[in-house]
């Protein structure tokens, strides 16, 4: 199948920048059989059949997204991390693969300063894909990568929305079960169940 041939003009409007005020008011589209059926995540619980098993994604969505200069030009320059770097064996600091954008292309040597962080490109790999490491600059006052990165990064939001991220964000694009840091992007289906709800 080729995606090029459809095509489907979205009115830019119905696309929401800001998430409802209420996570279980999001809209849901119930569709068993030949009639689908608009209805609302806080109606959940009764469309389920009994017994069934909701599994959730507890990851906790870190702030991925670091907005910094190059240093020596001063050129902005963002780097979006990833995952960690499965072959990690840095003796300072931490290796990620990320993504990178700069006015010029982000190489191998290239320093971006964000507050605290330096995030120093070893690698550019055929994918485009970047192996970076993060350290902290050296009298900082930070106590540790994780707490600059809280301070310092950006949530990662949809790239639908076009708006720069809030610090309401910090919470909104968390599950209301997120434990476990790691995710770069919210399980987006989750952002809309509460605790009520799981209950």
């Amino acid at each position: 199948m080729r995606v090029d041939t459809f095509s489907y003009d979205l009115d830019e409007s119905l696309i929401a920048s800001e998430p409802s005020s209420a996570r279980d008011g999001a809209r849901l589209l119930l569709a068993l059989g030949d009639s689908p059926a608009d209805r609302h995540v806080v109606d959940l619980p009764g469309l389920l059949p009994e017994g069934a098993l909701v599994l959730v994604n507890d990851t906790r969505v870190v702030p991925a997204r670091l907005l910094g200069q190059k240093r020596g030009s001063g050129g902005r320059a963002e780097i979006f991390l990833v995952r960690r770097d499965e072959a990690e064996n840095a003796t300072e600091g931490e290796r990620w693969l990320a993504l990178g954008r700069a006015s010029k292309a982000l190489k191998p040597g290239a320093i971006v300063d964000v507050g605290p962080i330096a995030a120093e490109v070893l690698e550019k790999r055929d994918d485009g894909t970047l192996v970076v490491r993060l350290s902290l600059s050296h009298g900082s006052g930070t106590a540790s990568l994780r707490e600059a990165l809280e301070t310092h990064g950006h949530m990662p939001l949809p790239p639908y929305i076009r708006r720069p991220d809030d610090a309401a964000d910090r919470t909104r694009y968390q599950t209301v079960f997120a434990k476990h840091d790691g995710a770069v992007a919210a399980p987006t289906a989750g952002l809309h169940l509460t605790e009520s709800l799981l209950e």
